[in-house]
C-alpha cells in the first residue's frame, strides 16, 4: 500500500504520495519536535488502528476525529464522558493492542 500524507485539515482533496524514506525522515522530524517542545507529545503507533482515521486529542479538553479521504468530516468531542472514553480506549488499545 502506498503511503499518502495525511491532509484532512486543509481540506485537500487529492492525495500526495511519499516515499518510505521520505515517512522515516518525517517521523524522526515530528520526534525531534516533540523532544523539544513540553507541551507537545507525539506518540507513534506501531500497529494501524484505523484506516483513513486521523485522533487528535488535547487531554481533558477536546478529541477531534476526523476521517482523511474526501469527503473529509471533522467530529469535535468536548462531552467530558465521552471524550474521556475515547481517551482511555485508545489509551488501553495502543499500550495493549
Amino acid at each position: 500500500m502506498p503511503l499518502t500524507l495525511s491532509l484532512s485539515e486543509t481540506f485537500y482533496e487529492h492525495e500526495i504520495f511519499c516515499t518510505y524514506d521520505e515517512y522515516l525522515k518525517h517521523c524522526h522530524q515530528t520526534m525531534a519536535v516533540a523532544e523539544r517542545n513540553p507541551n507537545y507529545t507525539a506518540l507513534p503507533q506501531h500497529a494501524r488502528i484505523f484506516k483513513n482515521i486521523q485522533i487528535q486529542i488535547k487531554h481533558n479538553e477536546w478529541v477531534i476525529i476526523s476521517k482523511n479521504k474526501s469527503p473529509v468530516i471533522h467530529f469535535v468531542i468536548r462531552h467530558p464522558k465521552m471524550r474521556q472514553a475515547i481517551e482511555d480506549g485508545l489509551w488501553r488499545e495502543m499500550n495493549e493492542g
